[in-house]
């Protein structure tokens, strides 16, 4: 409720449109009982689309040009195994702009809720030297209550609509569908569907309004890798 009345608040006093995308999954109740239920995921793409027509400067300060092009300078220098066998190498070492190439780190946590029960967390944030505290420059993709979870599941479900909006951003383009290839129910998202993520949108409707001239150049980030509880090992998205 009290998540509910925020979100109502923000985009009344701050035309603020970021919303928590509601997933359909299966989770235990308080009697453990398996049922549907839904988790809550801050899909990225929308993030960083609704930061770039927020608070521009602010976008700036956390996708430095500069620094994204440092990165895959010394990256490729060194040569790294990760990098080595990364699906989108080839791609980056042959573009002319780099920094369209965001590299990104994904941080996973866990934590208590009044000392009695523990949850996990997955945040995400650009690999990119800052002296900024995490506090302030990394960005939640969703926090999942541990009793909820149905082993092998809840939160693999929860993992599969990330990968899902990453490869949005890749894109470039808000989706038509959601993560299920269903239409969305959400008539802003429809609204914004096929539209570039740069573009703005004026404030109390759906229209957009022309890129700015300087857009960011930190569109797609690289692909991510999710770790395999059945094998033990980092792998491939």
């Amino acid at each position: 409720m009290y998540e509910r009345d925020f979100h109502r608040l923000a985009k009344r006093t701050l035309d603020s449109r970021l919303q928590l995308y509601q997933h359909k999954t299966l989770v235990r109740d308080p009697e453990r009982v398996v049922k549907d239920g839904y988790i809550s995921v801050l899909l990225p793409h929308e993030f960083a689309h609704e930061l770039w027509r927020q608070n521009e400067k602010r976008f700036r300060e956390l996708f430095v040009v500069s620094k994204i092009n440092s990165f895959w300078e010394r990256t490729i220098s060194i040569g790294e195994e990760w990098f080595v066998h990364h699906p989108l190498r080839d791609s980056i070492v042959g573009a002319a702009d780099r920094s369209r190439f965001l590299p990104i780190l994904l941080f996973g946590d866990d934590g208590t809720l009044r000392k009695t029960r523990c949850f996990s967390t997955l945040t995400w944030f650009p690999a990119l030297h800052s002296r900024e505290h995490c506090l302030h420059s990394r960005i939640p993709l969703f926090l999942m209550p541990k009793h909820i979870l149905v082993p092998s599941v809840t939160e693999s479900a929860a993992e599969r609509v990330v990968v899902w909006a990453f490869d949005v951003w890749i894109s470039g383009k808000h989706p038509h569908l959601n993560p299920d290839h269903e239409p969305w129910e959400d008539r802003h998202r429809r609204d914004l569907g096929g539209t570039d993520l740069t573009l703005r949108v004026n404030k109390n409707s759906t229209r957009h309004t022309d890129p700015p001239t300087d857009p960011p150049q930190t569109v797609p980030p690289q692909k991510c890798r999710i770790w395999n509880r059945a094998t033990r090992r980092m792998e491939q998205c």
